[in-house]
C-alpha cells in the first residue's frame, strides 16, 4: 500500500515520499562510541530488512538483500552551541531524521543519528524508510542496539523474506467482501475545507494534543468492558458518532491499520502493516451504543477479511490494474488508528530517557509567504481529489488523542472546534451510552 501511494507522488523515486519510522531517546552517561558503531552494525546483519535494497521502481519493484551495508551511523556535535540554538537545532535533527528522504536504489535504507548535546549527554535518533519498516521495526532496532551496545547474545530471528506473506483470507471470499463494502468509492468531502495550497505549503502537518484527563481516561476504560470491547474500539466508536453528527452523512468508511504481525514475525525488522477500512452505515436515530456496536462488529469482519492492498483496491476499483500506481485514499473518507506503546531500551551504564520533544510548531508561521510546488504536490492535489481531512492517532493507553491537519486546508480553530465535539461525544457515550446520536451536539451548543 504504501509503495503505490510513494509512487502515486514520486514515480521515478519513491523514497523522496519522506515517510519513515522513527525512534528517539536521550542517554544520560559516558557513552562509547566506536562501541556503538559495532553494535549498529550487528543489527544491521541481524535483520535482512536492513540490508534490503530495491533494483527498480515499476509498480511491482522487485528488491534484494545485501551480504553486508556500510553502517548508517550520523555523528553531530551541538555541546558547543548556545542553550536556545542547540535545543533548535536538536529538534530540526530529530524531526529531520522522521521525514528525511532515502533513494531507494541505494543501500542502506536506514540511518542512525547520535547527537551530541555534552560530554555526557547524546540523543540518539533511528530511523527507517517505511518502505521496508513498520513503526514497531523502529522500537525493535533501538531495543535490539541497546541489547548488542551492552554485549547481549541475540538469538536469531527468521528472515524478513520467510514471515512475510501470511495467506490472510481466502481471496475470493476477500473480494467480495471488500467489493460489497467499499463500493461506491469514499467521497473526500467530509469536513469543509479551504484550499490555501498556493500559499502555505501542502507538505506542513501539524499536531494538536488532547489529553484526555484520568476521569475520562477512566471512563473509556469502563466503557470498554461494558460493552465487551476495548479502549480503542470505544474511542473509533465516539468518532464515528461525530462524524455521524456532525456531516450528517449516514455512509461513511474509517481507514485504519494493525500490526499485521504474527507469533514469528514478532522480534523481526520489517513492513508487517495491514490496513483495513471501516465502513459503516449510521441509521437515523440511531444512538451512541448502537454505534458503537456497530463499529466493533464491522471491525472485527474487516479484520477477518484482511487482505492485501492490491486485492482490496482491485475489489473497490475495476481499473485498479490500469490506473496504477492509485493510493489508498480513494478507499476512505478519514484515517483514525493506535499508536504503539512507548518503548524505552536498555543500554549498559547509560540511564536512558525520552528524547525531548521540540516545539510543536517549528520554524516559521505557514501563513506566511508563497512556497514553491514540490514534487508529487500537484499531482496529489489532482488525483486524490484533495483528500486533506485531517487525521487521528489515538495513545495506546486510550489517554488521548493526537489531531494531525494540514494548515495548507484547515485552520486551528476548525481543529479545536472538532475536538472539543469530540469531547463531548465520547463523554456522552461513556455516561449516556443510549442517547441518540444527532443529540450529543445539539445538547452541548445548547
Amino acid at each position: 500500500m504504501l509503495w503505490e501511494f510513494a509512487r502515486s507522488l514520486f514515480p521515478e523515486s519513491p523514497g523522496a515520499l519522506g515517510v519513515n519510522a522513527a525512534e528517539a531517546v536521550t542517554l544520560l552517561g559516558p557513552l562509547d562510541v566506536p562501541r556503538l558503531r559495532a553494535a549498529i552494525a550487528a543489527i544491521g546483519a541481524r535483520h535482512d530488512a536492513l540490508r534490503l535494497v530495491y533494483t527498480d521502481t515499476s509498480d511491482d519493484p522487485s528488491a534484494r538483500y545485501l551480504d553486508d551495508v556500510a553502517v548508517p551511523l550520523t555523528a553531530v556535535d551541538l555541546s558547543g552551541l548556545p542553550p536556545r540554538e542547540r535545543a533548535a537545532r536538536l529538534g530540526d535533527l530529530v524531526r529531520g531524521a522522521e521525514d528525511r528522504p532515502f533513494d531507494v536504489l541505494r543501500a542502506p535504507l536506514w540511518e542512525v543519528r547520535l547527537i551530541r548535546l555534552g560530554a555526557a549527554e547524546h540523543v540518539l535518533a533511528v530511523s527507517l524508510c517505511h518502505l521496508i519498516a513498520d513503526g514497531r521495526s523502529a522500537q525493535i532496532v533501538l531495543r535490539d542496539l541497546g541489547r548488542a551496545y551492552g554485549g547481549e547474545p541475540l538469538p536469531p530471528v527468521p528472515g524478513y523474506s520467510e514471515v512475510l506473506d501470511s495467506p490472510g483470507a481466502d481471496a475470493a471470499r476477500a473480494t467480495a467482501y471488500w467489493r460489497d463494502r467499499l463500493r461506491p468509492p469514499a467521497d473526500a468531502e467530509v469536513f469543509p475545507w479551504t484550499d490555501r495550497s498556493a500559499s502555505v505549503d501542502t507538505g506542513i502537518e501539524l499536531p494538536v494534543r488532547f489529553d484526555f484527563g484520568e476521569r475520562l481516561a477512566a471512563g473509556v476504560r469502563q466503557a470498554a468492558t461494558r460493552h465487551r470491547s476495548t479502549p480503542f474500539l470505544v474511542l473509533l466508536g465516539a468518532y464515528r458518532a461525530l462524524l455521524a453528527a456532525r456531516t450528517g452523512r449516514p455512509r461513511v468508511v474509517i481507514g485504519t491499520t494493525t500490526l499485521g504481525r504474527g507469533p514469528r514475525s514478532r522480534e523481526v525488522v520489517g513492513q508487517f502493516t495491514t490496513n483495513t477500512y471501516v465502513a459503516t452505515t449510521v441509521p437515523d436515530g440511531a444512538t451512541l451504543a448502537e454505534v458503537l456496536e456497530l463499529v466493533r462488529a464491522e471491525t472485527v469482519l474487516a479484520l477477518r477479511h484482511a487482505a492485501p492492498y492490491r486485492l482490496i483496491a482491485a475489489a473497490a476499483n475495476d481499473d485498479f490494474a490500469r490506473q496504477r500506481p492509485w493510493p489508498q485514499m480513494h478507499l476512505y473518507d478519514v484515517w483514525f488508528q493506535s499508536d504503539l506503546p512507548p518503548l524505552l531500551p536498555d543500554f549498559a551504564g547509560l540511564e536512558v530517557r525520552p528524547a525531548p520533544p521540540g516545539p510543536p510548531d517549528a520554524g516559521p508561521s505557514p501563513e506566511a509567504v508563497p512556497v514553491p510546488v514540490r514534487p508529487g504536490d500537484a499531482r496529489w492535489l489532482a488525483e486524490t481529489r484533495k483528500r486533506v481531512t485531517p487525521w487521528v492517532l489515538a495513545d495506546a493507553a486510550g489517554t488521548g488523542i493526537t489531531v494531525h491537519y494540514g494548515p495548507a486546508f484547515y485552520d486551528r480553530p476548525q481543529v479545536d472546534a472538532w475536538i472539543s465535539d469530540y469531547a463531548a461525544v465520547l463523554a456522552a457515550l461513556i455516561e449516556d451510552p443510549h442517547r441518540p446520536v444527532h443529540d450529543v451536539l445539539t445538547a452541548a451548543a445548547a
